[in-house]
């Protein structure tokens, strides 16, 4: 694996999983009980999905780590497919922070849902998360180009060495004893098709 494109997707997953953990929402609500009450959300209490998209990119880190092949290029695929489902979580946290709060009052262990958001906004937590989904797809994006790059050197050298070995039927005798072989190659060759070799 090229070590540039695996620093990039190490840095994306890292970058993305601590700041999801983040204050991603904070907003106010009216409680019957407390009356308004400031609040905040992490993006994991926003978007439960992020946790399962986490864990789907690191078990393609591990498949793009133990294995070659076409292996490999299904790691990448499904490393890929996790920071675009990360991002299009993120772009509908940050779209509608309303429906964000709402999604975390309702989440389990919120205490109930009495409480109605009078009030809510983004922080900046989920632009970092999502710097890193990006700089998970830029090693998503380095790895398949030097993937690339190193399965078009292979073939390349492999067509040389074979342009550079000479034809068994097109080169000239070497030698007197290449000659004589070639020739009595050829004397049984008409005998089998039934013709005199001497006339």
């Amino acid at each position: 694996m090229s070590r540039s494109g695996g620093l990039l997707v190490g840095l994306g997953l890292f970058v993305a999983s601590v700041s999801a953990g983040r204050e991603w929402v904070r907003f106010t609500v009216r409680d019957p009980v407390l009356g308004l009450d400031a609040r905040g959300a992490t993006g994991y209490t926003v978007a439960p999905a992020l946790s399962a998209c986490g864990l789907v990119a690191l078990a393609a880190v591990l498949v793009i780590l133990l294995t070659r092949r076409r292996a490999r290029i299904s790691g990448l695929v499904v490393l890929a497919v996790s920071a675009v489902w990360a991002a299009w979580l993120i772009v509908g946290a940050v779209g509608d922070p309303v429906a964000s709060a709402e999604a975390a009052l309702t989440a389990p262990g919120a205490g109930g849902t009495a409480a109605q958001v009078v009030q809510s906004s983004a922080t900046p937590w989920p632009w970092v998360c999502a710097a890193g989904t990006v700089l998970l797809l830029a090693g998503v994006v380095w790895l398949v180009w030097s993937w690339a790059v190193v399965q078009r050197a292979g073939r390349t050298a492999g067509s040389s060495a074979s342009s550079a070995a000479p034809s068994p039927g097109g080169a000239a005798p070497s030698s007197e004893a290449e000659r004589a072989r070639r020739s009595n190659h050829d004397a049984w060759r008409d005998l089998s098709d039934g013709k005199d070799p001497t006339d």
